[in-house]
């Protein structure tokens, strides 16, 4: 190995470990807080009697900037205003009125967002 290399090869190994880092594996990724976040698409939805639409949600971790996969339960507060697939997040109106729509993340995703649902005429 020319002495150039090994003198820089050098420098690295003490630089990393002068860092506390010697035994920590390399990353490109930067660190980020273990939070957990969710958005829904649509968060105020209006519709028309008898209209349907997809809501939407995405989990994010790392301050809302990485997206994170999740799988959704869909419910609704007003079942009279609307319906909503549990498992699809489809919104189906059916009289005149406003309520939620939520989603919540099923399994290890512990997070939850709401959408806004107005229905007219």
């Amino acid at each position: 190995m020319p002495v150039l290399t090994r003198l820089l090869v050098s420098i690295a190994t003490v630089t990393l470990i002068a860092c506390g880092a010697a035994n920590q594996p390399l990353t490109t990724e930067p660190p980020c807080p273990a939070d957990l976040s969710a958005r829904v698409d649509q968060p105020a939805l209006t519709l028309r009697v008898g209209d349907s639409a997809r809501l939407v949600a995405t989990a994010y971790r790392c301050l809302g900037t990485v997206p994170v996969a999740a799988t959704w339960q869909w419910s609704v507060l007003d079942t009279s205003i609307v319906r909503v697939d549990a498992a699809a997040g489809w919104v189906v109106a059916r009289r005149e009125g406003e309520t939620q729509v939520v989603a919540r993340g099923a399994g290890a995703i512990s997070v939850s967002t709401t959408a806004r649902v107005t229905v007219r005429r």
